[in-house]
């Protein structure tokens, strides 16, 4: 029995022959384009008093401008958060939240990955870049259970040169692991869990 968290999550990564794997959950399972993003998340920035699955939370780039902004569906699109602006030419973008209700985004701008996060000690969201050329990030948070903040982690997952890694908040993305290697493959399509609470990441 695995004796760490990481181990813990590490298994859900494992590969499973197609006929027992259950279809991508919601609200990942809806199609959407790569300037757009959705995923759970509780009632509001910064506020964990609810779970962190509850609410349905829609996120998209503007392209014209260089903004990404997000919404809580059941809020509409008027009560959108502007995150960042002026980012021009980012070809893809992925969202979630983290332990605490901040935003957590992942993106690919001029063949090169980013992701932008909450420093919690300045209370600023920074960008940091990924070296050596990964390209289609994604993100989301696992948690075993809605209130289950210490056993929660973000997990940031790319591809490099037909390669599927990964890295995790815990270890503040310093460490990379390399999950399968497929010379078709080129782009990171989705990365959710499965409708059995399997991690699947979906690539082409």
């Amino acid at each position: 029995m695995s004796s760490t968290f990481l181990e813990r999550y590490q298994e859900g990564f494992s590969e499973y022959p197609s006929d027992i794997l259950s279809p991508i959950a919601d609200p990942r399972n809806e199609f959407y384009g790569l300037h757009k993003s959705k995923t759970y998340g509780g009632k509001a920035v910064g506020d964990t008093s609810e779970p962190l699955n509850k609410y349905i939370w829609e996120g998209e780039y503007e392209p014209k401008t260089g903004s990404f902004s997000f919404w809580r569906r059941d809020l509409g699109k008027e009560t959108k958060q502007t995150v960042f602006e002026g980012k021009k030419n980012i070809l893809s973008i992925d969202f979630c939240f983290d332990q605490n209700m901040r935003a957590f985004i992942s993106y690919e701008q001029n063949y090169e990955s980013y992701y932008w996060h909450f420093n919690a000690e300045f209370s600023t969201y920074d960008e940091v870049k990924l070296e050596n050329a990964t390209r289609f990030p994604r993100c989301c948070l696992y948690t075993a259970m809605p209130y289950s903040i210490p056993d929660s982690d973000v997990i940031l997952a790319y591809m490099r040169n037909n390669q599927l890694s990964f890295r995790v908040q815990r270890e503040r993305f310093l460490k990379e692991y390399n999950l399968k290697y497929d010379q078709t493959k080129t782009m990171l399509w989705k990365f959710w869990f499965s409708k059995d609470d399997r991690v699947l990441l979906q690539w082409r």
